[in-house]
């Protein structure tokens, strides 16, 4: 790819200069975070709407220089304070590393981007809700039908679904996406329906080249075979799901190997209500000039875990409408109640318990930190308190379900410190 008439200027002034330019062409759609010593510095664009967005002095390099390069920075050690606020923005976030000793180098320090951050694909709780799910939905239009791929990172679900045109908009609202996958170019018959089913949707729009949808034609290897068989009559939702783990891999640098939690994303047995609605009854947010303890969800979430938090909201968002599963929960909650084993101790129990949903993922995707590692291991000694406190309920069946090996528990004591470092 040959570069820009800006960065092939800037690429001819120094050799720093032209491997910025050079790795900057590699992600154009993103901000690139250029590790220089201490800081990260960001130049031409970048550093303009980044001065902006964050508030930092814009300044220039080479001010001498008729035409200076305009750059801003940030200290190596605040990155992920400012990249949260980028991806709250919709902004996507490269960064790049120095990959050898700078007292070592020979010449001009090696660097590469070592991770892609964008709204849809990020698994770090430093840049999450932990109430709710943070999906990346691909769409896969065809002149029929609509396949729709939604991937949680940082949970590993993957929800699929095919829907009408007619059904779209409704089906499409339902749920939060902070970053939404559509296939470029698109077909003339198809662009102008897509964009009016998104328009009015909140989250980042990226788009990627229709091949990345076309290289599945069967489920992916990463998933079981009862879970391929399972879905293997959705082939447009399937080439929505190879356009968003083929994203991931490539944001992550790696295989995202967490992505395995496959289901049919059904509309039959819930509630219909579209985006508006949604905004009239205050369910999530509040009207304009309101307040969030206002909504509906202010009131109801009384959740003392991350993960209880994204259930319940996962419940709102799509209300039962089926009277025998209305029916099923009302008898689960009725016999929780009925339950001799008081409910406070048990949520105290749960109370400051790690998110495992999201902890998991970033084990099996490779993103996990010693600090990470060491909360795995304090929860595991509080599992079976929670299990012995469970099987004395109506759901002791439920709590064989958090029996973990001893093996995996001693093995972490073993290996990590009282408290391990972040990195």
């Amino acid at each position: 790819m040959s570069l820009s008439p800006e960065l092939a200027a800037a690429a001819a002034k120094t050799p720093l200069m032209r491997q910025y330019a050079t790795l900057k062409q590699e992600h154009p759609d993103a901000l690139l975070f250029f590790r220089l010593g201490d800081f990260y510095e960001m130049f031409f664009d970048d550093a303009v709407q980044a001065a902006q967005l964050l508030g930092l002095t814009l300044t220039s390099r080479n001010k001498q220089d008729p035409e200076p390069i305009p750059m801003c920075g940030i200290p190596w050690h605040q990155r992920d304070g400012y990249v949260a606020r980028l991806l709250r923005a919709g902004h996507k976030v490269a960064i790049c590393d120095q990959l050898e000793d700078p007292a070592q180098a020979k010449g001009i320090v090696q660097r590469g981007v070592t991770e892609v951050l964008t709204p849809g694909s990020v698994t770090s709780d430093q840049f999450l809700d932990g109430g709710g799910n943070n999906f990346l939905a691909a769409l896969w239009p065809r002149p029929d039908r609509l396949g729709v791929c939604l991937a949680d990172a940082s949970t590993g679900e993957m929800k699929l679904a095919e829907c009408t045109w007619t059904d779209a908009p409704t089906v499409l609202a339902r749920t939060r996406v902070a970053e939404w996958i559509v296939p470029e170019p698109l077909e003339d018959e198809v662009a102008p329906r897509l964009e009016a089913v998104l328009t009015g949707l909140g989250g980042t729009r990226s788009r990627v080249p229709v091949a990345r949808y076309l290289g599945a034609t069967r489920p992916p290897a990463r998933w079981s075979q009862t879970v391929a068989d399972a879905h293997a009559d959705l082939p447009l939702a399937l080439a929505a799901s190879a356009a968003a783990l083929d994203y991931l891999d490539r944001s992550q640098g790696g295989i995202a190997a967490q992505m395995t939690r496959v289901e049919r994303w059904s509309e039959e047995a819930v509630l219909r209500y579209d985006a508006a609605t949604a905004r009239h009854l205050e369910l999530f947010t509040p009207q304009p000039g309101g307040e969030a303890a206002h909504t509906l969800w202010a009131h109801l979430n009384v959740t003392v875990t991350a993960a209880g938090g994204r259930r319940l909201r996962g419940w709102l968002e799509r209300p039962l409408a089926s009277i025998p599963m209305i029916e099923a929960r009302q008898e689960a909650v009725a016999a929780w109640i009925a339950s001799d084993s008081p409910r406070v101790p048990f949520r105290e129990a749960l109370r400051g318990l790690p998110d495992l949903e999201r902890l998991a993922a970033r084990i099996a995707c490779a993103k996990a930190t010693p600090r990470d590692l060491g909360s795995l291991r304090d929860a595991l000694r509080r599992l079976p308190d929670l299990i012995e406190r469970l099987g004395a309920t109506a759901f002791a069946e439920e709590a064989t379900a958090l029996v973990v090996p001893p093996e995996l528990a001693e093995r972490l004591d073993r290996a990590l410190v009282d408290e391990p470092p972040v990195s």
